[in-house]
């Protein structure tokens, strides 16, 4: 799977709290078949995050968080490998606790990466800068755990893709759902966007957050698609 440049520096940022001392990263780089050159912590952590494959990229990412780092009283290390797990998760690996963390790859959700690569250019192509906007607000607040949030700004950035598109073709957004010729499909995008609406709850599960953030991505990039290829011009007859 293809590893995001996010992801690559919440990985970098993670190395730096835990690595301390340069025969650490020494045993990271023979481990790894990295670059073992000395510079500074800092670099070398940068530069292991952002050269290791992406084939390898998850059994880094939980040699890191398996690290037994010195970890104080006061040390943010804990609540800072939490948020990793959640970025990992975001992108489609599957992640464990037990003990030990596991991270393993999952292969089926490269497509949804693929999907918000796609998604990110077409929405740039047409300058619907606020609806990328959103969603980067939803990774964000799922990364701090803030659940409710992140799939409130989901909700929100199909919301503005909506208006946004609504605009291009001269239709309400409230009417917009009756653009896209196929009933099944407008149907199934209304059911996403009731299901985030749970967003307005003080708190939801993990999963609930995952789940409908999914649901919206694949949701948008249906809709770009349609409108790019003109077939949202037409209501239904």
């Amino acid at each position: 799977m293809t590893i995001s440049g996010k992801l690559k520096e919440y990985l970098n940022l993670l190395m730096q709290q835990t690595f301390g001392f340069h025969h650490e990263l020494d045993k990271v780089a023979l481990t790894f078949g990295l670059d073992p050159s000395k510079t500074t912590i800092k670099h070398r952590c940068q530069r292991f995050a952002r050269e290791i494959s992406d084939d390898k990229f998850h059994e880094l990412a939980e040699y890191v968080l398996n690290f037994e780092a010195y970890s104080g009283e006061f040390s943010d290390l804990p609540r800072l490998r939490e948020g990793f797990v959640r970025a990992l998760r975001l992108e489609g690996f599957r992640t464990s606790y037990n003990g030990v963390y596991k991270v393993e790859q999952n292969i089926g959700l490269e497509r949804l990466e693929v999907q918000k690569k796609e998604d990110k250019t077409i929405l740039e192509e047409y300058g619907f800068k606020e609806v990328q906007t959103d969603l980067d607000a939803a990774e964000a607040h799922y990364v701090k755990g803030d659940y409710a949030q992140s799939l409130t700004m989901a909700r929100k950035a199909m919301e503005d893709l909506f208006s946004s598109v609504g605009q291009k073709i001269g239709v309400d957004r409230k009417d917009f759902l009756s653009r896209i010729n196929s009933e099944s499909a407008a149907s199934l995008i209304r059911g996403i966007y009731g299901y985030a609406c749970k967003g307005h709850e003080l708190s939801i599960p993990e999963y609930e957050a995952i789940f409908g953030y999914h649901l919206i991505i694949s949701s948008i990039y249906f809709i770009l698609i349609l409108f790019k290829a003109g077939a949202l011009e037409r209501a239904r007859a």
